[in-house]
């Protein structure tokens, strides 16, 4: 692929697509420095492509610069508000320096116009950040409409028995262990957090 956008590029020099997807091939080949530079000639030519801005902010991610990647994905969504993974890529930065009410409308944005599974997406990374701010049943109901869009999002089912658990529903936490480990037995952690939600069932008070 990275071959046929290399030719692309050279028969069309002056298209900011040809140049973009020439970068994307790159990146996922690991040529991140050229891919760098043709995302670079691409939005030089066409500064004003969502989808271009937001693929460059996954490279920077890539990278290791976060603050850059973010200047990018909050360009992509100030050029197309409902793009569903800028959102949810900015709302995951957001989150992770710790303003999460900030992180929160970018989530909300993303299930406007999101497939089903970057719907899904969007509410389980939703509900991690509700989880860290201690909204815990909050975070439980996002948790279960990731699942209901895409009940193989493992990480929700597992995340979401921990909200049980810390919200003391130990059969709650137990049955969301339990369905986890019936569809991927070694899955982490989740034998240990099972047996200690039922031990903490036995031992609480009634």
């Amino acid at each position: 692929a990275a071959t046929a956008f290399a030719e692309w590029a050279r028969r069309r020099p002056r298209s900011a697509r040809a140049r973009a997807r020439l970068a994307l091939a790159l990146a996922r080949c690991g040529e991140k420095t050229q891919a760098e530079a043709e995302y670079r000639a691409a939005l030089a030519l066409d500064p004003g492509d969502a989808e271009f801005r937001h693929d460059f902010g996954v490279l920077l991610m890539e990278l290791g610069r976060r603050r850059q990647a973010q200047d990018e994905f909050a360009a992509a969504v100030a050029l197309d508000p409902g793009l569903a993974d800028a959102n949810i890529d900015l709302g995951l930065l957001l989150s992770g320096e710790g303003r999460r009410a900030d992180a929160y409308p970018r989530f909300q944005a993303a299930l406007a116009r999101g497939t089903a599974e970057q719907r899904a997406l969007a509410h389980f990374d939703w509900g991690n950040a509700l989880s860290d701010d201690s909204r815990l049943d909050e975070a439980a109901r996002h948790y279960r409409e990731a699942l209901r869009l895409s009940p193989r999002l493992l990480a929700a089912r597992f995340n979401l028995g921990n909200a049980y658990a810390r919200l003391r529903r130990y059969s709650d936490a137990e049955r969301a262990y339990r369905a986890l480990l019936v569809r991927n037995p070694s899955y982490p952690a989740a034998r240990e957090s099972l047996a200690a939600v039922r031990a903490l069932a036995v031992s609480s008070p009634r």
